[in-house]
């Protein structure tokens, strides 16, 4: 089994060393990624899929992270797991595990259990039917050391190195029209207004779109914003992290990368059209909600953002 530390090698574990276990989308998994701050003097590694704790490393919320796909992680689901001997020792190292991947009595949570020696958090991840606050509160409140109720807001400190990887773009609004669902979308066809309604106000839109946009949208339609607009592909998510840490504002629907917005410090414009925000807006000091199941006009939603935008006081 392998660990990856970005400095290349490995470093001697803290007195307190801290487990982050997780197995979920982006948005979930950064939410998740909040708890830690539950616990001082704890150094932290993540054993999620490698993109996602390769990010954690980036946002220097982890020192380290192991890849959950990649080693024998799985047979903890069921009733006899048999880990072999690399899963073992991995876990021994740990006197903090937080396991946001079952609730406390689950096969997986009692199968971590025989194998960690220091104190276990089982947190459950599924949000309550009826809930009324934010999903981070219902994770925190499971959590016997976690005493606030204050939502996080604080941006995660994103590493020198990974800030490096993009261009200073003061002017630009970064556009993510994708989500996980056709519900949680809002049309297309508003984000390429809402990109005309910014360059008339002198900003500088540009879309970033992930594999699951391009498999989203048509062909036509992504050729259609290039002839416009800069679109921006192809991008990991510490290189997207580092674009949404440098630029004027975002806006985007609920989704992973409009969390990853908030967590780095841009000023988030999140677009509801399904999802309570209530549940799942984004974590962050700047972030703005736009609850289109309200009955407001879709001009009046773009006057509301291109309003927002305007009057960002961009970060020095």
């Amino acid at each position: 089994m392998t660990w990856f530390w970005a400095a290349g090698g490995y470093a001697p574990m803290s007195e307190r060393a801290g487990l982050l276990v997780h197995h979920a989308a982006i948005g979930d998994f950064l939410i998740a990624l909040r708890l830690t701050e539950c616990f001082a003097g704890v150094r932290w590694t993540v054993l999620s899929r490698s993109t996602l704790g390769r990010l954690a490393w980036s946002l220097g919320a982890a020192e380290a992270f192991e890849d959950f796909d990649a080693g024998d992680w799985y047979r903890l689901f069921g009733p006899d797991p048999r880990p072999n001997s690399s899963v073992v020792d991995f876990v021994a190292h740990f006197e903090i595990v937080l396991n946001v991947v079952a609730g406390p009595g689950e096969t997986f949570s009692r199968n971590l259990d025989r194998l960690c020696r220091g104190c276990v958090h089982h947190v459950d991840p599924r949000l309550p039917e009826g809930f009324g606050g934010h999903c981070w509160q219902h994770l925190a409140g499971q959590i016997a050391d976690c005493h606030t109720a204050a939502l996080p807001a604080s941006a995660f400190g994103l590493r020198p190195a990974c800030i490096a990887l993009a261009a200073d773009s003061r002017d630009t609004v970064v556009i993510h029209p994708g989500a996980s669902s056709a519900a949680k979308r809002w049309p297309l066809a508003n984000f390429v207004r809402l990109a005309d309604r910014l360059r008339q106000e002198g900003m500088t839109p540009s879309f970033l779109l992930g594999e699951v946009e391009q498999e989203q949208f048509s062909s036509a339609e992504i050729e259609s914003l290039r002839r416009s607009d800069t679109v921006m592909t192809g991008l990991d998510l510490p290189n997207a992290a580092a674009v949404l840490h440098r630029c004027r504002a975002y806006v985007g629907n609920d989704s992973g990368i409009s969390h990853l917005a908030a967590a780095v410090g841009a000023p988030t414009i999140t677009v509801f059209t399904a999802t309570n925000p209530r549940n799942w807006r984004p974590l962050g000091r700047a972030v703005h909600v736009i609850d289109t199941r309200a009955s407001e006009t879709t001009e009046a939603t773009l006057n509301r953002i291109v309003s927002i935008a305007a009057a960002v006081d961009r970060r020095g």
